[in-house]
């Protein structure tokens, strides 16, 4: 009987510490409830609140936590680093399980793992962003050295197609009583009296003025008729779409080297065409590729190099002799001097070296630059 209710009491006290217990933790859960921080983030905290939580923090006596005994996230590798995602998630789950316990001291410990998750949510965000420019930019700058890689493709197949390139050989100039010769060849080269006529005029012209055949093709009978009354030569001259009014006087001279070679033909052309026809009403391609047949039959001739160009190089070569290099690019409309100085063929032999430098002394006596410009002049008309 004794013993029945020593142990009816001992059952009986147990349970009222078991209940005491249970009231004790519940007070505790509703006190923790009532005072936990609201977890959510807001933009009312300031960067001075979160560093008075993270000093707060800093005393809480961990080890009086109470232990839980499984880990939401326990089953990942602390030793390796972690994706931005695996964080935020650990971060989550670690919010959480902190929120359910019981003990008053976790909400600070929340509040700052909230702030780590939208901190790491935000950096992960840019990142992102960053990640989508850094391969918008890669796909440009791909896209740049592929053009790079083409164009450095493409110059290379040009420079080794100019390497390949057959080069053309060095015109040789034609002199004024070859140019005489080559009139009276192409009297024997063709048989239509027009064409002979035509390409007589041209092949003086070029020779005279120094113009290239797209130039030529602008001369109207009327212009070589107010030219041989005095008047001057009114052309537009150059290669690009740049091109520039050039005035060529009409000279005594040059009057005459017209008239006495080909005077005939000009009469025999103003006879059979209107003053408004052209000299040559041909395209650019056909009269240089007829004008160079002739040339180049007639310097084989000579065992020379003859173009219709060959024309441009003996006038600028005589230009360059009478008055220098600068005289010549003004006249022939270069743009760059060293245009020029391709065409120029003036080369000083030891005599005329000899009489310079003595010029240059002061000794005048081997050397009259006036009267040795007229007989050159004389010499070229």
């Amino acid at each position: 009987m004794c013993k029945e209710n020593k142990e009816n009491k001992e059952n009986k006290e147990n349970k009222e510490n078991k209940e005491n217990k249970e009231n004790k933790e519940n007070q505790e859960n509703q006190e923790y409830k009532g005072n936990t921080y609201n977890t959510s983030i807001t933009d009312a905290d300031s960067p001075e609140e979160i560093e008075q939580l993270v000093d707060k923090s800093k005393s809480i006596d961990l080890s009086k936590m109470p232990s839980p005994t499984i880990y939401p996230f326990q089953s990942l590798n602390t030793s390796d680093p972690l994706p931005d995602n695996q964080v935020i998630q650990a971060l989550a789950l670690a919010t959480n399980y902190l929120s359910e316990q019981s003990n008053s001291q976790n909400h600070q410990l929340v509040l700052l793992l909230h702030k780590a998750q939208e901190s790491i949510s935000l950096l992960h965000q840019q990142l992102k962003a960053d990640g989508e420019t850094i391969k918008i930019l890669s796909q440009e700058i791909s896209i740049l050295r592929s053009r790079q890689e083409s164009m450095d493709k493409e110059k290379l197949v040009k420079k080794q197609k100019q390497k390949k390139r057959k080069r053309k050989p060095i015109k040789d100039p034609i002199s004024k009583p070859e140019l005489i010769n080559l009139l009276s060849f192409i009297q024997q080269y063709h048989k239509d009296p027009v064409l002979i006529s035509r390409y007589r005029v041209s092949a003086a012209l070029l020779y005279l003025l120094g113009i290239r055949v797209n130039e030529l093709r602008q001369i109207k009978f009327l212009h070589l008729s107010n030219y041989l009354s005095g008047q001057p030569l009114l052309l537009s001259i150059g290669k690009t779409k740049i091109r520039t009014k050039m005035s060529f006087p009409s000279s005594k001279e040059a009057r005459n080297f017209l008239l006495q070679n080909v005077g005939e033909d000009l009469t025999h052309l103003n006879n059979s065409f209107p003053p408004g026809d052209l000299l040559v009403p041909v395209s650019r391609e056909h009269l240089t590729r007829e004008l160079n047949k002739i040339f180049k039959i007639y310097g084989n001739l000579l065992h020379k190099t003859f173009q219709t160009h060959s024309c441009r190089v003996s006038f600028i070569t005589r230009i360059c002799k009478t008055s220098g290099i600068e005289a010549a690019r003004a006249m022939v409309g270069h743009a760059n001097i060293s245009t020029t100085m391709v065409y120029n063929r003036n080369y000083l032999n030891p005599r005329e070296q000899t009489r310079l430098l003595n010029a240059s002394l002061g000794n005048s006596a081997n050397l009259n630059l006036d009267n040795e410009l007229e007989d050159l002049l004389q010499e070229d008309f």
